[in-house]
């Protein structure tokens, strides 16, 4: 019977020899330990992505969302920054310009109680270049709230091509900004910053480090935001570029980084390699990690391949926004007809729990 067994087990002076005696109570805990760590590599496996397994579907149906106005300042060319949600309001930060304008790109964001808008945009730039140091453009806009106050990460170039990474600080996600200076002169476009355990973690990418416009993923860290000089700038990209021949071994855009469920995770653009700007494809992948110095890219990427949309080149400057179990991915929806012309998109990728 099951009592008898349980004894044989309990009480080896009643029964003879126990099963415990005869293995060793040792090789029972050696064994118990074993199990521990499988399972501890198991739930690592199946916890420490978002998706996995394909594990999803995703909604493309809002493609193009926000589309160029060319009677406005923003009416030649969009390109997408930050997805930012703040007191029941969702604001899509993006870079332009106009058929007026007289510098590359200015700042300028749309609103809505909808993460799926309708969108309104501001009739003109909440951020455009005043300085020296970004007189050719500002561009890659980041937007969190830190110490009670809004913080916008952002890159700039100036008039003889030398970029900065810089800060403008605000108590709106609106503005007025208040420009903080250059924290580094700096190749780079900002992706994003995350805030942890007192430090923050800043991820960019290097324009021109692989291709016109592509490179690595870098990181850099602070106990100081508004800089400068307190940034410690880590030599070795946190993600590289894919195998040659591969879809995403051009390089990436700017690519922004969250921190969720004990993860730091990446959407991002990946392009293939092309001697010619224009001709590079452009899709989005997912990638991981457990520090934010190194991530592992997802075994089925890309996950949302150009080619799920008629006439498009790229899916480009992805920032995302983790509304588990929706996750709201933004990005500059790029023509495929050689003319650059560029419009924003979205889609939701939908976790099947």
């Amino acid at each position: 019977s099951s009592q008898k067994r349980v004894e044989l087990w309990l009480n080896p002076s009643q029964h003879g020899t126990s099963l415990l005696q005869i293995i060793g109570k040792d090789f029972i805990i050696l064994n118990l330990k074993f199990s521990l760590i499988f399972l501890f590599i198991f739930y690592n496996n199946i916890f420490s992505q978002l998706l996995n397994n394909k594990n999803f579907h995703i909604d493309l149906s809002n493609n193009p969302s926000i589309v160029r106005d060319s009677s406005g300042w923003d009416g030649n060319i969009l390109e997408s920054g930050d997805l930012f949600y703040d007191n029941g309001v969702y604001y899509w930060y993006y870079h332009a310009n106009g058929p007026n304008s007289n510098v590359e790109y200015s700042i300028g964001v749309a609103t809505s109680k909808n993460p799926t808008g309708p969108w309104l945009r501001r009739p003109k730039p909440i951020l455009v270049p005043e300085k020296d140091y970004e007189s050719q453009f500002v561009a890659c806009a980041f937007v969190m709230k830190y110490n009670e106050n809004y913080y916008m990460y952002y890159t700039a170039e100036s008039d003889d091509e030398e970029m900065n990474l810089c800060i403008a600080i605000s108590d709106n996600p609106e503005g007025p900004w208040i420009k903080q200076g250059s924290i580094a002169n700096l190749v780079n476009y900002v992706g994003g910053v995350v805030e942890l355990n007192g430090i923050l973690y800043l991820f960019y990418s290097r324009p021109h480090e692989i291709q016109d416009d592509y490179g690595r993923i870098y990181l850099a860290t602070t106990d100081n935001p508004r800089g400068p000089g307190s940034w410690k700038f880590h030599k070795e990209p946190v993600m590289v570029e894919g195998k040659k021949g591969s879809w995403d071994a051009g390089g990436f855009s700017e690519a922004e980084v969250s921190y969720y469920n004990g993860q730091f995770h990446i959407f991002y653009g990946g392009g293939n390699f092309k001697k010619n700007r224009l001709n590079v494809k452009e899709s989005i992948g997912y990638a991981y990690s457990e520090d934010g110095y190194e991530f592992t890219k997802y075994k089925y990427n890309p996950i949302i391949n150009r080619k799920m949309f008629k006439n498009i080149g790229a899916l480009a400057e992805v920032h995302h926004l983790i509304d588990y179990p929706k996750i709201f991915l933004v990005y500059t929806y790029r023509y495929d007809n050689g003319n650059f012309e560029e419009d924003l998109g979205m889609s939701i990728i939908n976790i099947n729990n």
